[in-house]
């Protein structure tokens, strides 16, 4: 009997014991702070910001003002003076007979064949330049004109030609002479050419650069 006591007090023992085990654990566990396996999340920090500039290109335009000399020509008539004409009467043959004897002796003759001449001095009034001048003119007896081949004049700078015309003709006994005009058919034309000198503005395609500021955080 005494054994069996003692083999039940020995196991109400143990079971004591391991509660009192049970409840230090227990209250072992409720007095630790509860650890979050999770690493805490702090706030984010202010980031710290620069301004950064730099250098970036880009396609400009360079312009300035350039003289240029273009050569420029015109035709002009080049100054000359035709002077007043001046003429003169001649008789070529002094053959027809007015006034005739009766033996065929001729009395009274008058001219027969007249010739009138007619000139006119042309003048080249450039200092510089040379000429050519076509220079034409006309007889006219009772309405009728006979006109005369031009003369060409080719004349050297401040050079002058005398202009010279005739006409031969018959004449009647009211012995008319005719009237005679000389003119210029077609001028001296040249060319000019001259240097004019004009300004333009040039502009040329140029890499350039500028600043740029960025605002650089980190």
């Amino acid at each position: 009997m005494a054994s069996r006591d003692i083999l039940r007090t020995g196991v109400e023992w143990l079971k004591g014991f391991a509660f009192l085990v049970f409840l230090g654990i227990l209250f072992g566990c409720l007095s630790t702070p509860f650890q979050n396996p999770l690493p805490s999340l702090q706030p984010n920090a202010t980031p710290s910001c620069n301004t950064v500039v730099t250098q970036e290109p880009y396609q400009g335009q360079v312009c300035q003002n350039i003289t240029k000399s273009d050569e420029v020509c015109a035709i002009r008539e080049l100054n000359y003076s035709l002077g007043r004409v001046t003429k003169t009467e001649l008789c070529t043959d002094n053959s027809l007979c007015v006034n005739r004897l009766p033996d065929g002796t001729c009395v009274t003759s008058y001219c027969s064949q007249g010739m009138t001449r007619c000139m006119a001095n042309l003048s080249n009034l450039d200092a510089q330049k040379s000429g050519t001048w076509y220079v034409g003119a006309n007889f006219s007896i009772d309405g009728t004109v006979f006109d005369k081949n031009p003369i060409k004049a080719d004349l050297l700078p401040l050079e002058t030609q005398v202009m010279d015309f005739d006409l031969s003709y018959s004449m009647d006994i009211n012995q008319k002479k005719p009237v005679c005009a000389i003119f210029i058919g077609t001028p001296a034309r040249i060319q000019d050419c001259s240097l004019v000198a004009r300004t333009v503005v040039d502009c040329q395609n140029v890499t350039q650069y500028r600043n740029v500021s960025k605002e650089v955080c980190g």
